[in-house]
């Protein structure tokens, strides 16, 4: 399909705000440069937490984000999630 893949990951990583600008990194790797260019994200994170986050963060940034933070909020409850469907 001509769809360009990289994979950023939402653990053990650590996001910098300074004089360098917007810094991404992992103990091994530089993840700076994958996340300015993404321009739609997946956000497939195991844990609830780094979900909601990586959310928090990626939108933040002005990203398009597949599973958005309101997502991951209602999903990560059972009585909103059925609130939500029962008021619908």
């Amino acid at each position: 399909m001509g769809v360009d893949m990289e994979y950023i990951p939402f653990y053990k990583t650590a996001l910098g705000f300074g004089g360098k600008g917007l810094t991404y990194k992992s103990v091994g790797k530089d993840f700076s440069k994958q996340l300015k260019e993404a321009k739609v994200v997946l956000n497939r994170t195991q844990s609830k937490n780094r979900r909601l986050m990586a959310a928090s963060i990626l939108e933040a940034l002005d990203k398009n984000v597949v599973n958005s933070l309101n997502v991951e909020q209602l999903c990560s409850s059972k009585v909103r999630t059925l609130l939500t469907l029962f008021m619908k």
